[in-house]
């Protein structure tokens, strides 16, 4: 199915005339192509004919840039989202549930634009860079803005549905049978509801990767951040669809989900280990 997707804009598109054109026998050439370059070696370079480029040796930098900055944002809106959710129920903070309500509805283009004008405006105004707005070079890259812009939308997914969770639990019987046996309220929460908040947290990881891999398109390309998706886009969608690279910048994003993916499992199942120890 990937293979036949990454194949879809070879066989759509526009002629000479503006008019679209549909050349279905191209997803057949090119999974062909692709898979005899597999074993031919092919399959592993793109550009034209004068300079060919070896994907393994410009794609490792770029992966693991792209994948600190998803793994940190990662681990971050799942510690946020656990904690926050879990505080607000408990300490019943309906205006500060609307204001994550209301941070949540912003696209992120817009959000990393505005985070991105607004440091432009503090540094006119008062002469002092917050944070770089973008990056110029892979030493001196933009840090801040883009681990703001990947956090901040999976954080306030998962604020409001664990606040929702941790509400329905707390008015289980078993909680207030805990409660009227004289069980402090740190040792209901980290005993009894902690660990059902975690449980229903690793159901919703996969909705959480797919987000954040989602938003680093537009995040990689407003920072100007030299990783998986604006090779693709650099290189990919030229004057000549380059196929091979599409498809090998794909089958990286399923190994950048998948790491994340597991590493938020055993970073949550820490946090079941260190709550059933309190």
């Amino acid at each position: 199915m990937l293979m036949v997707l990454a194949a879809v804009p070879d066989a759509v598109r526009m002629d000479d005339a503006g008019l679209i054109a549909v050349k279905p026998t191209a997803v057949v050439e090119d999974i062909s192509a692709y898979v005899r370059g597999v074993f031919t070696g092919d399959a592993w370079t793109y550009g034209n004919a004068w300079y060919r480029r070896d994907f393994f040796e410009n794609m490792p930098p770029r992966f693991l840039r792209s994948l600190r900055y998803l793994l940190t944002s990662a681990l971050l809106a799942t510690t946020l989202g656990l904690f926050v959710g879990a505080w607000l129920t408990a300490t019943r903070r309906d205006r500060l549930k609307d204001v994550v309500t209301f941070a949540g509805a912003t696209p992120d283009f817009i959000l990393a634009l505005l985070l991105q004008i607004a440091v432009v405006a503090v540094y006119r105004n008062t002469g002092f860079r917050i944070a770089r707005v973008a990056s110029i070079t892979n030493d001196d890259a933009a840090v801040l803005l883009p681990l703001v812009s990947l956090t901040l939308i999976p954080t306030v997914y998962l604020i409001r549905t664990i606040s929702a969770r941790a509400y329905v639990i707390a008015s289980e019987d078993f909680i207030l049978v805990s409660k009227a046996t004289g069980l402090s309220r740190p040792r209901i929460w980290f005993a009894q509801i902690a660990p059902n908040l975690t449980a229903f947290l690793r159901a919703d990881l996969a909705k959480v990767c797919g987000m954040m891999l989602a938003n680093f398109f537009i995040v990689e390309y407003l920072f100007n951040i030299k990783g998986v998706t604006t090779l693709l886009f650099s290189f990919g969608f030229t004057r000549v669809y380059e196929y091979n690279l599409v498809m090998n910048s794909f089958l990286a994003m399923i190994v950048l989900y998948a790491i994340i993916y597991f590493a938020l499992r055993l970073f949550v199942r820490a946090i079941d280990a260190v709550a059933g120890r309190l």
